[in-house]
């Protein structure tokens, strides 16, 4: 059991089977759309149907509140730790906390089952720990084959089958904690689209089904993922994951209603949420043709 000392005070907490590390976004960059998405993202993990969880949310305070454990990630507990540059000041910052999250974690006695990273805007399914749990936690790792991702402006979905695993998947603790020779960091710190398909290549993966995924992905400009050179040009970003469409996500529903409640308020904007089997169709259509006509265009502008 670990001993967490806030000021005059020393709360307790033991180790659960299911640890999400969640790295936050630094106070002096929360805007209404990061602080909407935290809270929800919260509301989220408070909605697991199993109990049987930990977040250790790193930042800049440290306190308990149920299963939910903030850290100061400037305390680093290993003495010869030295932060590491990853590319650019989001990702080091986000990828440092994941460190130190991990050195927390090896001091408990009991360690947990499964870790998680997961980002600060984004959102977990309702049933995914009872699920694997109830399933009999046999799998090396549990992901999406398709990854979900939700655009807060028009509230559509893309479902794009990725050629690697996304940044959420449960990781058995032992594989998170493995040093990856190629990268020289553990699984769970290096880039996800680069490592964590290498790694489980050879290994037993459970992915979820399409339109039941274990974590949905939001996009807006104010994400810290999305790269500083890709924020001016945030339609670009959004078209390369493909075709959006309003699909229905059953788990999801209940967030996807909240999500429209608090964006319209937000961004002052209407957005209508239209879905049929006919509106699909005609939609899909409409994607395909547009994406032939601008492979046309681009070789007729190469051949000029």
């Amino acid at each position: 059991m670990y001993s967490l000392t806030l000021g005059a005070t020393s709360k307790r907490y033991s180790m659960k089977d299911f640890v999400f590390i969640i790295p936050l976004t630094p106070k002096r960059l929360l805007n209404p759309i990061r602080q909407t998405l935290f809270d929800l993202m919260i509301y989220g993990l408070k909605n697991q149907k199993s109990d049987n969880w930990n977040a250790l949310l790193m930042g800049e305070e440290e306190k308990v509140e149920g299963n939910l454990i903030y850290l100061n990630s400037e305390k680093a507990l290993d003495q010869d730790y030295v932060k590491e540059f990853r590319g650019d000041p989001g990702h080091t910052d986000k990828h440092h906390k994941i460190e130190i999250a991990l050195q927390h974690i090896a001091r408990e006695a009991k360690k947990p089952k499964y870790l998680i990273r997961l980002d600060d805007d984004d959102l977990i399914s309702p049933d995914v720990i009872q699920f694997i749990e109830r399933e009999g936690m046999n799998y090396d790792c549990y992901a999406d084959k398709y990854q979900a991702l939700y655009n807060i402006t028009d509230a559509q979905i893309a479902l794009p089958k990725l050629p690697w695993l996304a940044n959420s998947i449960f990781h058995k603790y032992e594989h998170a904690i493995t040093v990856v020779p190629q990268f020289n960091r553990k699984l769970i710190n290096c880039s996800h689209s680069d490592a964590f398909h290498l790694y489980y290549g050879d290994k037993k993966i459970y992915f979820f089904p399409k339109y039941e995924p274990l974590y949905l992905r939001i996009l807006s400009e104010t994400s810290l993922h999305i790269k500083t050179a890709e924020k001016a040009t945030y339609s670009d970003h959004k078209r390369k994951y493909g075709f959006w469409y309003h699909y229905q996500l059953p788990s999801y529903e209940p967030y996807i209603t909240l999500l429209i409640e608090k964006f319209q308020s937000i961004l002052n904007i209407r957005i209508e949420r239209k879905s049929s089997q006919l509106g699909l169709v005609v939609a899909k259509l409409a994607y395909e043709l547009k994406r032939q006509l601008s492979k046309v265009k681009r070789r007729l502008g190469a051949k000029h």
